[in-house]
């Protein structure tokens, strides 16, 4: 028997589907599990800008010996899981599923409530992607939920506009498409109605949140935005003292609640083609944006056929389609096969050596194709699709890379150009009691989006245009944008790093969900996690805990973690490669394993998470539990999960933003891909940014067609079970009640300061209107508390988060699920920098998106840095931006479910998602021990292979004795791994350490 996978594209307007089938290899039952991972990533100090090698950090020394295990836990469950960012958010999925709700139902309510919890990282104004696995089908489903450009874009757009016009203000706001995305998954997928999966949420938002000290952390990345909007100054700026809040303080968005009610009685329809909508675009064009409510109408969540290899020993991998980096995750996991990893893999320094020059190698060779990934609508990435995922190509690759040396040219590696990194961004995994999967990613792109909050709706918009290729501005991470695939076109979205993915066994059921965050560590973070569980016998927790390599090309360095054996990077060192170890948690990674009939679940300790069903958000992972007991579908779970994240993480995604997802239907094993990334206005034209070199970034021009709703409300057409209106109703709860600011989403503040405060929404959600700063993050005393050991100490200050070693976050966010019935979805949403536009709907409450700086933009150099000459990712109107997310499923020969995995961490998606899915497949590694083990990262430009702290220096010295250049990754510049891992029995679930995730959910046994 085959496997299905079915491309399938929904029209908002006439609600048209278009169906194809890939050939692919079929299976049996997957399990029953559900988690949920967001992941919202990190942040770096005080400034936008993000610099690796800050001379003013301290450096400590590698190690001698490997490191205790981390704080996170190892869970344990029988039948399902959630991983989510916040616990609250991971219970709401936990209660979705208890209610018989899917693994969409638990994944959509989750979503819903982090969108608040981590508002700095998803919400209503971002976007995401989905991998979905059904058991009955034994199908895999991608649903791209991603931003895409205006109308009104055009490549040119940014000149002569000011600095940071594409990722902070109303020119950074490329189109939603996060609630586009959450109904396409419960529509087709969803099981209670739809209303039901924003209850929670709705109760939170209602009561408020408590401010964490992670989005504390966060509001001061974006200080001047987050005051100079009023919204987000309202939220989260005391008025009195006139500083920000402190953790702890109880943050309530008023507009945003009603927002959430009205979704959840009209369903997504308002968003894209309703009042809502309108007094959206009313809100955006009063401060210059572009969107218009063409965009809207003509937005929808696409449905595309999810890429997929065949591993070892029958194992299916699913990950997400273009634009995101679901085909370089395929490519990595590929060549680590051919390389036969095993549990020698590791043993020792001569081994450790070996193995992670052939890692980094890999990478390298990854991102040298990275620069020619764009938009399939307006691109034609088939051949590009079949050599990635051939393998013959991963073989012939493999006969490239010399044992002995490196290379320090990108010409050797056939490099093209550096492309952007997405951050910002929060992460979902949900698996139903049915075996089903979700694995969702979901962005606002920086954090705090565009620093533009709507007004009237209460949504924070994303940057998604910023995620564009811009030749003639340095996007958000000082990158340029130099990649003709990414440049800005009407209506097209951006490239992302987000890898949303699934893994089954040969007889249909769930291996692994994983999903990471992190920017360009998402990839590599999650093979690296995934290599260590699938191969080198680490658990998931020890393969999460493990610290982690990362090379993206660019620079030339090996980038490793604290952690890593000082022997191992002297021997890195000695075959050619500049190492540089670093100073910042780089990715988060949550993901669950399935061993021996049980779960496994792990919540990276990077980020401090929690596991609940699994996610980094425990409330979120509860809320699409309860989708799932309600006998919902995990698409009705990724719903409510994603609503109710985008609450807590509204700074990475929300229903102003846009998703990918991918999806595994068990019963009729085939594999579906929605795409609701964000796309350009109908209005835009290459020269839109000329001039105006932020506005691509922030403010309304900044603003992409949302496609999260548009994506929501096509898989709940086509997976849904529930009512629509039923998975709002815990966010909706959430959202009336007011949900705990966290450290995460006050980092992703910090980083937004001015955008936020000078959004009304924003200014009043997160700032103290007497002190005048961030509200506090909630918990914080007690939380500390428990991370203090009796029986040692660290000598690495990110452990204890030091303020010289700021976080670099991400604006996506990424879920996933599995259903009991084998189902799987992962999916990765994004308002592509933390607070999107940093722009909030004055009416509506919706933060929205920056995704037109996801754009290639030639006369712009983007907030990563990247200058814009990709021509396949130019603006066009209508289109969508290219992406580095790559949601995926991991299938056997039988059609199970074996893992779901994805990360984020820009251009260290691939490298770090390859990484995990080697350990665990072919180097034995729990999924634990895949994610936490330290990364290394090549992406071609620069000639560099990044390490994490932690990877031995015999190993680093090693790498240089072959001819690598080697580098020790900042800390900001990780990615986040996150996923779910089925075994015989069980299931394993971790999120990566890097995020702190340690928040997965279960009901009964």
């Amino acid at each position: 028997m085959k496997h299905q996978i079915e491309s399938i594209t929904i029209e908002t307007k006439n609600s048209k589907w278009r169906s194809k089938r890939w050939k692919i290899i079929a299976g049996v039952a997957v399990l029953a599990v559900i988690a949920i991972v967001i992941v919202a990533v990190l942040l770096s100090k005080g400034s936008k800008k993000i610099d690796e090698n800050d001379d003013d950090v301290e450096k400590i020394p590698d190690v001698e010996k490997y490191q205790p295990p981390s704080s996170s836990k190892l869970s344990k469950f029988k039948r399902g899981a959630v991983c989510v960012d916040d616990a609250y958010c991971a219970e709401v999925g936990s209660k979705i599923l208890e209610r018989n709700g899917s693994a969409i139902d638990a994944a959509i309510a989750a979503a819903l409530c982090n969108g608040m919890a981590n508002m700095q990282n998803m919400g209503l104004g971002g976007a995401f992607v989905m991998t979905v696995y059904d058991k009955a089908s034994k199908k895999a489903y991608y649903l791209n939920a991603r931003d895409r450009a205006p109308m009104a874009a055009f490549g040119d757009m940014y000149r002569n506009k000011s600095k940071g016009a594409s990722f902070t203000g109303p020119l950074a706001v490329a189109v939603p498409g996060e609630i586009a995305g959450y109904w396409a998954a419960h529509q087709k997928f969803g099981r209670l109605k739809w209303a039901e999966l924003f209850t929670d949420a709705i109760a939170m938002c209602e009561n408020g949140w408590k401010l964490s000290n992670a989005q504390w952390s966060d509001l001061f990345q974006n200080k001047a935005s987050i005051e100079n909007d009023p919204t987000l100054r309202s939220l989260f700026v005391n008025e009195t003292t006139k500083e920000f809040k402190k953790p702890g303080s109880i943050i309530k968005a008023d507009k945003l609640c009603k927002t959430y009610k009205v979704l959840a009685e009209k369903g997504a329809g308002e968003f894209y083609n309703g009042t809502l909508g309108q007094t959206l675009i009313e809100d955006l064009r009063k401060h210059g944006g572009i969107l218009t409510m063409d965009d809207l109408i003509t937005y929808s969540a696409k449905w595309q056929e999810p890429l997929e290899t065949e591993l070892s020993d029958g194992l299916k991998l699913f990950a997400s389609n273009f634009p995101t980096s679901g085909a370089l995750l395929i490519f990595i996991m590929n060549i680590f096969d051919e390389f036969k990893f095993n549990p020698n893999s590791l043993n020792g320094d001569e081994n450790t050596i070996k193995t992670y020059h052939r890692m980094i190698e890999t990478f390298k060779y990854a991102f040298a194709v990275r620069s020619k990934l764009g938009d399939p609508e307006f691109h034609n990435m088939t051949e590009l699709a079949n050599n990635l995922t051939s393998r013959d190509y991963a073989r012939a690759i493999k006969a490239r890379i010399n044992d002995s040396r490196t290379w320090n040219d990108t010409a050797h590696y056939e490099g093209g150009s550096r492309l952007l990194e997405d951050h910002g961004t929060a992460q979902i995994s949900v698996v139903s009691p049915d075996g089903d999967a979700v694995s969702i990613t979901s962005t606002l792109n920086t954090f705090f989006g565009s620093g533009l909050v709507s007004e009237n709706t209460g949504i924070l918009l994303n940057s998604g245009m910023d995620d564009f290729s811009i030749p003639y501005i340095t996007n958000y991470f000082d990158l340029p944008g130099n990649a003709k695939e990414n440049l800005i076109e009407p209506g097209k979205r951006p490239f992302s790093s987000m890898v949303p993915s699934v893994l089954v066994d040969p007889n249909g059921d769930l291996r692994m969900v994983i999903g990471s965050c992190g920017g360009t560590k998402i990839t590599t973070s999650a093979a690296f996690v995934m290599a260590r569980t699938l191969w080198m016998n680490n658990t998931i927790k020890e393969a999460i805990d493990a610290p982690r390599i990362h090379h993206q090309l660019y620079p030339m360095k090996v980038g490793y973690q604290y952690g890593v054996l000082k022997s191992v990077i002297e021997g890195l060192q000695k075959l050619g490669h500049e190492t540089a170890r670093y100073r910042g948690r780089g990715s988060v990674v949550c993901a669950i394993e399935k061993l021996n009939g049980l779960l496994y679940g792990n919540a990276d300790y990077r980020r401090n998470g929690g596991v609940s069903v699994a996610g980094d958000d425990a409330v979120c992972a509860e809320i699409g539990k309860s989708i799932l007991k309600k006998n919902g579908s995990a698409v009705d779970s990724v719903i409510a999960a994603s609503l109710c994240t985008s609450l807590g993480f509204m700074q990475s995604m929300g229903i102003g933003g846009g998703l990918v997802m991918t999806i595994y239907d068990k019963a009729t094993k085939k594999v579906y891909y929605l795409n609701a990334r964000d796309r350009a206005p109908l209005g835009v034209h290459k020269d839109i940014y000329k001039d105006k070199s932020e506005a691509s970034l922030e403010g309304a021009l900044a603003v992409a067609v949302p496609g999260e709703i548009a994506g929501y409300w096509a898989a709940h057409q086509r997976f849904g079970k529930l009512p629509w209106a039923d998975l709002f109703t815990d966010t909706i709860a959430l959202c009336e009640k007011g949900w705990k600011l966290s450290q995460i989403q006050l980092n992703d503040l910090l980083r937004k300061e001015e955008c936020i405060n000078k959004d009304p929404t924003l200014r009043s959600l997160f700032v103290n209107e007497t002190t005048k700063e961030f509200k506090k993050p909630g918990n914080y005393a007690r939380a500390i508390k428990a991370r203090i050991d009796d029986s040692r100490t660290w000598n690495d200050a990110a452990h204890y988060e030091g303020s010289t070693w700021l976080h670099e976050d991400h604006g996506t966010s990424h879920l996933v699920v599995l259903s009991s019935t084998g189902d799987a979805v992962s999916l990765t949403s994004t308002i592509n920098t933390p607070f999107g536009s940093c722009l909030v709907g004055e009416k509506t409450g919706i933060l929205f998106n920056n995704n037109m700086d996801d754009f290639s933009i030639p006369t712009v150099v983007n907030y990563f840095g990247l200058p814009g000459n990709s021509k396949q990712n130019s603006i066009q109107p209508g289109k969508r931006p290219l992406s580095s997310m790559a949601p995926s499923i991991l299938v056997d020969s039988d059609g199970n479910v074996k893992m779901i995995i994805a990360a984020s961490g820009g251009t260290r998606i691939i490298s770090s998602l390859a990484c995990a899915l080697a350990r665990v497949l072919w180097m034995n590694n729990t999924i634990k021990e895949a994610i936490d083990t330290p990364r290394l990262h090549h992406q071609l430009l620069p000639m560099m292979i990044n390490y994490e702290f932690g990877t031995s220096n015999s190993v680093i010295q090693g790498l240089k004795n072959l001819g690598h250049q080697v580098s020790q990754d900042n800390y900001q510049a990780y990615s986040f791994v996150a996923a779910i891992f089925k075994s015989t029995d069980f299931i394993y679930a971790n999120s990566d350490f890097r995020r702190n995730g340690d928040a997965c959910v279960t009901y009964p046994l």
